[in-house]
């Protein structure tokens, strides 16, 4: 079944006619192929959320980097006031510092986690004004099938619409606020 898909839809790409943005198949069916990797690279709204990808993982890094050093300070200083502690109050301390220590690298993760999760939200939201925009091209060109292009073998590229699902989605989506919950 899905084999006899997969050659119906290449059989289609392969006898298109030349006709602007959609090509129409032995059987009648109108095609269109849209680029989502170029949109999701391209688009102001994927660049925004690029941007603001590098801009959180730089002050997740820092962050971690400063809670490392001072975790290892205060390593260095338990360490030192070893000699002159009593045995049990020593293991007090020892035992303090790596709840901190755990609590710290929870709290990290924590954060990353929440960070992940935004970021895949606001990838949805791109992808789901990407499929209204075609949504939008579909039903004023009345094309029947859009396939990505990464699915494509051979084709026209007469029936790629992905310029113009771009030059919509920039109009209506200049950006995504990429949000991480506190």
């Amino acid at each position: 079944m899905l084999r006899s898909k997969f050659l119906f839809a290449l059989f289609a790409v392969l006898v298109l006619a030349v006709s602007p943005l959609t090509a129409r198949a032995a059987d009648g069916v109108s095609i269109a192929v849209v680029d989502m990797e170029k949109i999701f690279n391209d688009s102001l709204a994927a660049k925004s959320i690029i941007e603001q990808t590098k801009t959180m993982q730089a002050a997740l890094e820092k962050d971690s980097k400063a809670l490392q050093e001072s975790l290892n300070k205060d390593k260095q200083a338990l360490i030192k006031k070893k000699e002159s502690m009593k045995p049990e109050d020593f293991a007090k301390e020892e035992k303090a510092f790596g709840k901190k220590f755990m609590d710290s690298r929870n709290q990290i993760q924590k954060e990353r986690g929440a960070a992940e999760g935004a970021l895949k939200k606001s990838w949805g939201e791109l992808k789901q004004k990407v499929v209204d925009v075609v949504t939008e091209i579909v039903t004023e060109k009345k094309i029947q099938l859009v396939i990505t292009k990464q699915n494509v073998v051979v084709g026209d590229i007469n029936i790629d619409m992905t310029g113009e699902v771009m030059k919509r989605l920039d109009a209506k989506l200049k950006s995504i606020k990429v949000t991480v919950p506190k």
